[in-house]
């Protein structure tokens, strides 16, 4: 792509594209968008740049900022059995033992939890607890991966 500057009789500045290949072959629009296998937005929006900032460096608007995915927690196995440990002593103090569980199999007991408990208020609780063991100014993981888990 070259660049022509034109100036009209009232010292108006206009730009006019010619597009080559091989820098030699002149070329029209559609099949430089072709070669360089670009859309025509793409192709407008440096053009648009090239007009506005001259050869300067096109930086992208997201340079600077932390990535969304450093702030999640990455679930491995002490942070499960960590949750595992607290359901089950919040089991054994709040829970409710099953009416009809069959002792016969070799299984996991079922807990049942008190009506005016809710999974949120059980995440609720672990937050807390997760808090006062780490501190304040630690990632803890959200409710949906918790209530998985």
């Amino acid at each position: 792509m070259k660049t022509q500057k034109k100036r009209t009789a009232n010292n108006r500045k206009f730009l006019c594209f010619k597009y080559c290949y091989n820098n030699n072959t002149p070329i029209c629009h559609i099949t430089y968008q072709a070669f360089v296998r670009v859309g025509h937005t793409y192709l407008d929006n440096v053009i648009k740049h090239l007009r506005e900032n001259g050869l300067e460096e096109c930086i992208h608007g997201n340079t600077g900022r932390v990535p969304k995915n450093m702030k999640r927690v990455k679930i491995n196995y002490d942070i499960a059995c960590e949750i595992y440990n607290f359901l089950k002593n919040y089991a054994d103090i709040y829970g409710l033992p099953s009416p009809r569980q069959n002792f016969n199999k070799i299984s996991m007991p079922v807990v049942f939890l008190p009506t005016n408990c809710s999974y949120a208020s059980v995440y609720r609780e672990y937050i807390q607890a997760y808090k006062d063991k780490y501190g304040e100014g630690i990632h803890i993981i959200v409710e949906r991966t918790f209530c998985n888990i």
